[in-house]
């Protein structure tokens, strides 16, 4: 999908990976091509969207066992 979303004009995506507890912040470079800007951090940002900060255990809580 990632060649698609370059040739469409699509100038951020974000990939959530539930089972690794991550999300992945691509971004469009000057080239065409995406290139990670975030990932698997506790706190991701956007670069599209000024300000738009999202903390990973919001999107996907930790799983508790007991």
């Amino acid at each position: 999908k990632m060649d698609l979303y370059a040739r469409t004009g699509v100038r951020e995506y974000w990939i959530v990976d539930p089972e690794k507890r991550s999300i992945s912040v691509y971004a469009r470079a000057a080239a065409g091509n995406f290139e990670l800007v975030s990932g698997d951090e506790e706190v991701v940002r956007s670069i599209i969207v000024p300000g738009f900060v999202l903390r990973t255990e919001d999107v996907i809580p930790a799983t508790t066992t007991g």
